[in-house]
């Protein structure tokens, strides 16, 4: 629902309190790329143990960085911990589905 909602605010709506939904709504609009090029804004899903499967847990990308070569993003997650809070990832991290635009 965090995504949803956020979106929702943003003038997309996703309506879904699925991370997997998330997803589907994005490939339907042709705005899910995949796990290449995260941008500021992205709806980023995550499969926790790393199989790219069905969705477990979706966020916002809030910024993408580089650190000593490597590309990292920082997200805003509701319901991580039972908390909203950031989180930061290596871009390329395994427990990453791939990246959405929620325009």
């Amino acid at each position: 629902d965090f995504v949803s909602y956020i979106g929702k605010k943003a003038g997309f709506t996703v309506n879904t309190a699925s991370a997997q939904g998330v997803a589907n709504a994005l490939q339907a609009k042709g705005t899910w790329k995949g796990r290449s090029n995260p941008q500021p804004g992205d709806a980023v899903t995550f499969r926790w143990d790393g199989s790219h499967g069905w969705a477990d847990h979706v966020g916002i990308v809030e910024k993408v960085f580089q650190q000593n070569g490597k590309t990292y993003i920082q997200t805003i997650e509701g319901n991580s911990g039972d908390q909203v809070r950031r989180k930061t990832y290596p871009a390329d991290s395994s427990v990453i589905n791939g990246f959405g635009r929620m325009a």
